[in-house]
């Protein structure tokens, strides 16, 4: 329930999983993910498919569950502007010619 009430979703407690909306949906999974407070959580593409407003809403979120707590995260995204504030290292991949090398690069964010 207290998961619940921080995600603003408290009111569709008892409301199937289809019946929510996509990023509420996105949400709960990010949740039922953290409720155990994992070591590493690994979230690929998990802003796909979500309007403006719950891409907003997810980033952020994000933001205040890794900054506060002691999970790590690593984000997988096709977007660099998908990323949440609480970023602090990108490995960016790019062609060398027919083979694949990455960039790494740290960013201003909260130190772990």
């Amino acid at each position: 329930q207290q998961w619940l009430e921080l995600l603003g979703l408290a009111a569709q407690a008892d409301s199937p999983f289809h019946a929510l909306s996509w990023g509420q949906q996105r949400l709960v999974l990010i949740a039922r993910a953290l409720v155990k407070h994992p070591a590493l959580l690994i979230l690929d593409e998990p802003l796909q498919g979500l309007d403006p407003l719950n891409r907003q809403l997810v980033r952020r979120w994000l933001d205040v569950l890794i900054g506060e707590g002691e999970t790590q995260l690593l984000f997988v995204s096709h977007h660099a502007e998908d990323a949440p504030e609480c970023i602090t290292n990108r490995l960016t991949f790019v062609a060398q010619g027919d083979i694949y090398g990455y960039q790494f690069e740290t960013l201003a964010g909260n130190p772990k």
